[in-house]
Order: C-alpha cells, then structure tokens, then sequence
C-alpha cells in the first residue's frame, strides 16, 4: 500500500511540473551565430555550404556549394536537371537581389508536338524544360561570388566519388520511385546500383555524376 502511494505521489508531482512553464523549454541546443547559418535539409548539404563560409566565402558561395551538395544527396529534391530562384540581400548594396534560373522550354515543346503526344507527360524527356539552375547559379555566382568552383565543388565531387550513407528518408524515395526510374536504362545505371533501390546505410557512390562534376569545377558552368 505504500509502494502505490508514493508512485501517485510522484506521478502527481510530475503532472504537475510538466504543466508549469518550463525554464529551460528546449532540450536541443539552439543555433546562433555572429559570421554566418546555414540552414538545409540534409546534414552533407549544410556542412557544404558551412565550408564555404569557413573558407571566407559569402551566402552566394554557400549556396552554390549547398545546391551541388543536394545533386548528389537529394537527387528527388534538386539536380543538375533541376531549375533554381536565387533571393538574396546585399548588404553592401543595401539591396534585395533575385536571380531566375528557370531553363527555357525546348524548341520542339510545342502545341503541336504535345497534340500528337496526345498528352503532356508527366516524366521524360517531354515532360521538363532545359535545365537552369546550373546557369542561374553561376550567374549569381558571377555577380557576388569570391571562391572558385573547384573549392565550391570540392565537398560534393567528395561525396559522389567516395560515397555517402543513405539515409531513410533518401532510401525510401528510391523505393518509391523504382518504378519510374526502370523505364529507362540511364537512371538505372545512375541512380539503381545492380538494378535495384538502394537500402538504408548503403554507400552510395555515383561515378558517373562525379564526372560531371569535376568538368563543372574545372571548366565552369558552360561545359554543363
């Protein structure tokens, strides 16, 4: 009989602690900084865009470092193939900038093309405009960037040639997409290793991208 009195009165007691406001509401430590943040989905990404910052770079260079990291990690989120809009604030210029990288459509995406499709399609070729964000980003990059593309790269051409671990968020995207990506032979070999979804805490290297890549860093955008 005592044993269950002095259950319910600690019960009681942290009923009523829990409903009082507490002095410390959040147990996970709170980001604040005085040089810079960056802010993604992915910890690789905003790791990327930390080194960018790390090495004297501004929030154009991180964010041209952060979206190369997201075409390796995040291929369901952003690509190569991907568009991107670029908001930004100068604090030099006491200005707000905004770059769009929206490709353009291709010159056969007409009504007549789309008529004798039948349809527009949802994935494909047919389905996407040129892509723009590999141009948009330099184009902002060119405006007020200070760190060159080989260093900017460096952390995703890293993580596409010596791998990264998936996680179950990006695993489950691959699943989920299987049936999509088996209709053509080059996502196969790109994004399916032995034809199959890759499983949570595989190493996911993606040789061909690293090549990609690496023309990026030592060319420039142009050779995209």
């Amino acid at each position: 009989m005592m044993s269950h009195t002095v259950l319910l009165s600690i019960f009681a007691i942290v009923t009523l602690s829990a409903e009082e406001p507490a002095a410390r509401p959040y147990w996970r430590t709170i980001v604040r900084g005085t040089h810079g943040m960056v802010a993604a989905e992915h910890p690789l990404q905003a790791m990327a865009g930390l080194d960018a910052l790390k090495a004297g770079g501004n929030a154009i260079d991180a964010a041209l470092a952060v979206y190369y990291m997201t075409s390796v990690v995040e291929q369901h989120q952003s690509g190569l193939g991907s568009d991107c809009f670029v908001l930004a604030y100068i604090a030099k210029e006491r200005k707000v900038v905004f770059f769009n990288g929206t490709g353009p459509a291709p010159k056969l995406a007409t009504l007549e093309t789309y008529r004798k499709l039948g349809e527009i399609p949802v994935n494909g070729p047919y389905a996407v405009s040129v892509p723009g964000a590999v141009s948009g980003f330099d184009l902002a990059w060119k405006k007020y960037g200070s760190l060159d593309y080989a260093a900017l790269l460096k952390p995703a051409i890293d993580a596409a040639s010596q791998g990264h671990v998936l996680s179950e968020w990006a695993a489950t995207n691959y699943v989920e997409a299987f049936p999509l990506l088996t209709k053509y032979p080059s996502s196969i070999k790109a994004l399916l290793p032995g034809g199959k979804p890759p499983l949570v805490g595989n190493l996911f290297v993606q040789a061909d991208l690293v090549q990609t890549l690496a023309r990026i860093a030592r060319e420039g955008a142009d050779a995209f």
